[in-house]
């Protein structure tokens, strides 16, 4: 909910889902969960059982609080805006290493693919973990996802300002050049590695 610069993902195309299933996101850490479809879809019998993590009034009321404040603070627009300009800066950081395969995402929902060189662009979690760890180190927390544990995840808070994404970044590049520099601890990565 509105972490790509939209409300939902799919309002970056021309798509009109059948359903739409709502989870964390929409409680703001509380549990709750939705289901959004068209009548026909849902009006098709009883499902009072359904749901685990539905129908809660004070969670109920938490996602109605946290819907408020994602408009009113314009968070989703926050996300686009800030979610835009630090793909740029990462663009920036991807010219200088190239074991950054790839950056990607929209809005606050960013990947960074880390390979072993650009020319095989053969996945690389070894340095993937590697980074992760030494931005844990430097007060950065970051965590690696993908199906060869070679993407740094980068999903922050949707209220994240330029100058904590200037920090982010500048954190990044230090582990990027202490990589560059063989002086990150493998061994303690090897105990982080699959946290």
């Amino acid at each position: 909910m509105g972490r790509t610069g939209k409300w939902f993902s799919f309002d970056h195309y021309n798509l009109s889902p059948d359903a739409v299933v709502l989870g964390k996101s929409l409680g703001a850490g509380l549990p709750i969960s939705a289901v959004v479809a068209r009548k026909e879809l849902l009006d098709t019998g009883n499902g009072v059982h359904m749901f685990t993590a539905s129908g809660n009034p004070l969670c109920s009321m938490a996602a109605w609080e946290n819907i408020a404040i994602l408009e009113e603070e314009r968070l989703i627009e926050n996300a686009a805006e800030n979610g835009a300009y630090f793909l740029q800066m990462l663009e920036e950081l991807k010219q200088k290493y190239e074991w950054i395969g790839d950056v990607r995402g929209r809005g606050l929902a960013i990947g960074i693919e880390l390979v072993e060189d650009r020319s095989t662009k053969a996945p690389s979690a070894g340095k993937t973990a590697a980074v992760c760890y030494r931005c844990f180190e430097l007060g950065l927390i970051v965590f690696y996802v993908g199906i060869h544990s070679n993407v740094i995840e980068i999903t922050p808070p949707l209220t994240i300002s330029k100058q904590e994404i200037d920090l982010a970044v500048s954190i990044l590049d230090q582990a990027f050049k202490d990589l560059e520099s063989n002086s990150i601890d493998m061994e303690k990565v090897k105990q982080y590695a699959g946290w």
